[in-house]
Parts: C-alpha cells; structure tokens; sequence
C-alpha cells in the first residue's frame, strides 16, 4: 500500500486559506494541494505550514502568528522540524523541549493564548510535524481537567498511530478499532503532563496491543 502524503494525512486539502513557508525547493511535500500562496499576507488564514530549522525559530514564529492574530477560528499551525538524527540538516529539534520552549499549560495551550498543540506526525526521515489549532470556543466551552472526555483527544489519534506505524500490525490493529476505543488510548497517553510519563504509557499500550486486547480494562479482565 502507497504510503499517504502529508496532505492526505493532516486532511490539508480541505482548507481554503492556505500559506506554505519555506518548503524544501527540492520537494514535492504539496504537489496534491490544489492551491496556496508562499508569502503571509495581511488577512487570516485557515491553514499556515511552515518549515523551520531550529527550537529558536519554531518559538519565533508560533509567537508572532499569536500576536499578529493570523489563525481563524478552528484554523491549524503546523510546523515541520528537522528530527533528531536526519541526513539533510546539521540542526535538529528534539520533541521532549518542544512543550517547554512554547511554554504550554497541561491543557496544551500555547501560554495565555488560544492555540492549542494537537498533534504530531512523522512527515519523512527528515522532519516531524507538529500542529496547532486555534481553539477559542473549545477554551471558552471549557475542558474538564481531573476527568477529560475522550472525544477532547481526537486529534491525537493520528500521533498514536504514527508511533504505531514501525511496529509490524500493531498500527492497523489500532486504526481497525473503534473510534471511541482509539480515542481512549490517546486521552490515557496524552493526558499525562510528563514526556517520560506518556512514553511509557505507549509502550504499555504496545504491549497490550499485541497481545490482542483492544483496551486496558478488557487487558485487565482478560488476566483476573
């Protein structure tokens, strides 16, 4: 099966008001996007991809799209940074300071303002792509913190999966479950604060998986 691009992936062909920053002139990341400019204009936008190369930037840029207002209601940041390890870039940044450096609360949000971090997903051996989403009426709605629903975490199911994705048939027997079972598993990784915390819950969820239980509860009734 023909691995999905990016595009595919993130849904990004559904937005209307698309910018791209600072592609790779030697990739072809966007060829199925219909259409999108390449310079920040002075309006909102639905969608703005950016490619940055150091921890310095990525912050720089996050905050000037805040201050100057530049997301939509419901509109996504997403940002491609050089991984740990790449071929391509002598920079690199690394997942675990990405949370610190934006300075995010447990909820995700980006400091005081109403972005939120999502989601994160392998673009290629290169980058990894984080997103941020601009979520006013999901803050005004206001989410429970001591119990968060599962549905709160949707946007995480893709980061679960793409941690999946280089562990044999455990991604499609994780993507074969039930929306909700999916959402669980996301809610019980990513509601942990800490990065050691959540990678040890996916490991847990890995073991659990490939011993065929599709939740941690039917995992427990199935030992008793």
């Amino acid at each position: 099966m023909e691995e999905k691009t990016i595009v595919e992936k993130l849904q990004l062909a559904k937005y209307k008001e698309v910018v791209v920053l600072d592609a790779p002139s030697d990739s072809d990341y966007f060829k199925h996007l219909p259409s999108y400019q390449k310079k920040l204009e002075s309006k909102q936008y639905d969608l703005i991809f950016k490619f940055i190369q150091t921890l310095d930037e990525l912050v720089t840029f996050v905050t000037k799209i805040i201050n100057d207002d530049k997301l939509l209601a419901d509109g996504y940041l997403f940002i491609a940074y050089p991984k740990k390890g790449n071929k391509k870039w002598d920079t690199y940044v690394h997942r675990d300071e990405l949370m610190p450096a934006l300075k995010t609360d447990e909820e995700g949000y980006v400091g005081q303002s109403n972005l939120k971090f999502t989601r994160m997903v392998a673009l290629d051996e290169t980058y990894t792509v984080i997103g941020l989403k601009e979520a006013t009426k999901l803050k005004i709605k206001g989410v429970k913190k001591n119990n968060p629903s599962a549905d709160e975490y949707a946007d995480y199911v893709p980061q679960v999966t793409a941690f999946l994705a280089d562990k044999g048939n455990l991604a499609a027997f994780y993507t074969n479950l039930a929306t909700g079972y999916q959402r669980v598993w996301a809610r019980y990784i990513y509601s942990a604060k800490q990065p050691a915390t959540q990678e040890k819950r996916r490991l847990e969820m890995v073991d659990i998986l490939s011993q065929g239980y599709k939740t941690k509860d039917l995992y427990r009734q199935g030992k008793k």
